[in-house]
């Protein structure tokens, strides 16, 4: 693959990842911030000191707490969605991160189970040097995608499996990477990508029914 179309692809996912962050914070944002407006006119009618507390709390949450949580929630889908379209459209490059760990890790003096390359969790630890030695130009998104790839997968747990049917040397690093990187995809698939948008019509539908319960009831 091209430079160009390297760049071009890396460019669609970070426009992906960035894309479902802003829309439904745009909407959160949109709907709270003119309902707390709206609101706030029509409390000025009836406002007295017991409720206008309440009201003022509920305008608060209007301006920062729903738009905070379209924002919050957003970025957790944005990390599985972007991890996916990562998967479908740049498979090489967590394939990449993931050799140099498996390099890192074989020739390493100590044995795997003992590795320092690891955390008490099987994942790496310090993902982010191992992504710096990757020569491709990754845009940040990017990076963040591979940094969260590698601190969830249980790698050392993977190389090991992969021990138990190939001698971990470095002779065999050809051999073993592929098939580490089989169980990455396959531990992806299954454990990480998945996001769907449940959370967002839970949420739009809660604060929906706190605009309704606040504008006929307060």
């Amino acid at each position: 693959m091209s430079l160009a179309s390297k760049t071009g692809e890396y460019a669609k996912i970070a426009f992906g990842y960035t894309k479902r962050v802003i829309a439904p914070f745009f909407f959160g944002i949109t709907l709270n911030w003119v309902f707390a407006l709206v609101f706030f006119i029509g409390a000025l009618s009836s406002i007295s000191f017991v409720n206008s507390i309440f009201r003022l709390l509920l305008i608060a949450a209007f301006l920062v707490g729903f738009p905070f949580l379209y924002f919050w929630l957003a970025r957790g889908y944005a990390v599985k969605k972007g991890l996916e379209l990562v998967y479908k459209g740049s498979k090489s490059v967590v394939a990449k991160a993931v050799g140099v760990v498996v390099s890192a890790t074989v020739t390493a003096p100590s044995d795997v189970q003992n590795s320092s390359v690891f955390s008490k969790k099987n994942t790496v630890k310090g993902a982010a040097s191992f992504i710096k030695q990757i020569n491709d130009k990754l845009p940040r998104s990017i990076r963040r995608i591979l940094r969260f790839v590698l601190e969830q997968v249980p790698l050392q747990a993977m190389i090991l499996e992969v021990g138990d049917e190939i001698a971990l040397t470095s002779e065999n690093l050809e051999e073993i990477k592929p098939k580490v990187q089989e169980k990455v995809d396959e531990y992806v698939v299954n454990e990480l990508i998945g996001a769907d948008l449940t959370w967002f019509w839970g949420l739009a539908i809660i604060n929906i029914a706190v605009m309704f319960v606040s504008w006929f009831y307060l």
